[in-house]
């Protein structure tokens, strides 16, 4: 009977011993993360199915340190691919067309193609969903829109680039840097060269950043690596991305002093 009818094996296993090789969605992720991901897993689940009360506290002080230990991993993974796509980018100023092909893939603007409909409305109001049509249609509407003849009475507005502003233009204070240190999470290094933000909190770094900050401020240091910044912020709004160029930035500025 069991040669005719279609079977399969099942391997009974407890759930611990599973190493399943998941299908990594993020770029940052690889095998160590999947490894302490499954001991966070197996730690939950012995916490979990524990019933005695005083081993029950333990493992879930176990659980909550592999926990931790899984997070920082994370957050040091996901730094180091920052980094290391910030770096491409640096390389890749002195080839434009390089360059900007990297840009162009940042963001949703490729599965946003996909969603652009291959129609257009004619004069009849019917919808035509020829490529040929809708491409024509195109080309004349954008013809007709960038090239127009009544230029002459379009108002030019000149705006002034330089603009004064006696809060934006001022120096950075000592105290504006201690609120950011004070609000920053303890335990957390944001940087590539993972400091963490305790080192930050005394006396002679508050000056040191302070001082730091207002020499970039008011001179030309680190304008290459403020554009780094920008090309972080366009990617991903991110604190993390964010105190990395600062870093960076403030290591740049003590070689050169």
């Amino acid at each position: 009977m069991c040669n005719k009818l279609p079977a399969k094996n099942i391997v009974l296993s407890n759930g611990f011993n599973i190493n399943k090789r998941r299908r990594c969605k993020k770029e940052w992720w690889n095998e160590e993360l999947t490894l302490l991901w499954n001991e966070v897993c197996k730690a939950e689940k012995v916490w979990i199915k524990c019933k005695i009360k005083r081993n029950k506290r333990e493992l879930r002080h176990i659980f909550v340190n592999k926990r931790r230990i899984f997070d920082k991993a994370v957050q040091s993974s996901k730094r180091k691919y920052w980094y290391s796509l910030q770096e491409d980018l640096i390389k890749s100023c002195d080839n434009p067309k390089e360059f900007w092909r990297k840009i162009g893939k940042i963001g949703v603007g490729s599965e946003r193609r996909s969603f652009i409909p291959m129609e257009v409305k004619l004069s009849d109001e019917s919808v035509s969903c020829d490529k040929n049509v809708v491409l024509d249609k195109w080309k004349c509407e954008f013809s007709n829109m960038l090239n127009r003849n009544n230029l002459n009475n379009v108002e030019y507005i000149h705006s002034n680039e330089n603009v004064y502003d006696d809060y934006l233009d001022s120096f950075i204070s000592y105290e504006e840097v201690y609120n950011v240190l004070l609000s920053s999470k303890n335990g957390k290094s944001p940087g590539c060269d993972e400091i963490t933000v305790e080192l930050y909190k005394n006396q002679t770094a508050l000056l040191a950043l302070t001082r730091i900050f207002n020499i970039c401020f008011d001179s030309d240091y680190g304008r290459d690596l403020l554009k780094c910044l920008i090309v972080e912020l366009i990617k991903r709004f991110s604190y993390g991305a964010i105190n990395a160029v600062i870093v960076n930035l403030e290591i740049g500025i003590i070689e050169s002093m």
